[in-house]
């Protein structure tokens, strides 16, 4: 609440003035320059370009396993992943062989490997810590599924990376996200 308290004064003061003196604005989504636009009045200042993804290194495997659940960032409360954990306490009620890998680090990490002993997932929920760029590639094309709980975004690159890598997707129905993700047609929100 009070990031985006702190984000709004910022881009109705000092962001607006910088906004309306540069030639030229890059936003990676369309909600993103829906939001610069009614700031800025000028849509011809306002460019989009989405994230890059390597498809040489973010691949499908034909090894993929069935029972890889994978979510990829920072452990940071916006990303949700204390919902994540909920929800795969009720899945693994179901599906007794799924295992979720979450990969990165951040200042949640301690709290979260905590929420996790707490609900009984230590075997199903492993924390990789930081990985290099090949090592999350290698792990996305493994993947079946891809988690992204998160509770406000840009355009995550973990998402496109993960789409690239044949990983079905499970994501926040939120601005960023839902415009790379159709419910039920490229994946779920």
């Amino acid at each position: 609440f009070i990031l985006n308290m702190v984000q709004q004064i910022y881009l109705l003061t000092i962001a607006r003035k910088f906004f309306r003196k540069v030639s030229a604005i890059i936003c990676l989504t369309r909600s993103d320059a829906e939001i610069v636009a009614k700031l800025v009045g000028d849509v011809h200042k306002i460019f989009m370009i989405p994230n890059y993804v390597d498809t040489e290194l973010f691949k499908p495997s034909p090894a993929k396993d069935p029972n890889l659940i994978v979510w990829v960032g920072r452990f940071v409360p916006e990303k949700g992943l204390t919902y994540l954990l909920e929800a795969m306490q009720k899945i693994v009620k179901q599906h007794k062989a799924v295992k979720l890998v979450l990969a990165g680090d951040g200042p949640q990490k301690n709290k979260l490997m905590h929420l996790t002993n707490k609900l009984g997932l230590t075997d199903i929920v492993h924390f990789t810590g930081p990985l290099s760029r090949a090592e999350v590639a290698e792990l996305l094309s493994k993947a079946s599924i891809f988690a992204f709980p998160s509770l406000r975004e840009g355009l995550p690159l973990a998402i496109l990376e993960a789409m690239a890598s044949g990983a079905a997707m499970v994501a926040s129905d939120i601005p960023g996200i839902n415009e790379v993700i159709t419910n039920g047609q490229n994946g779920l929100l």
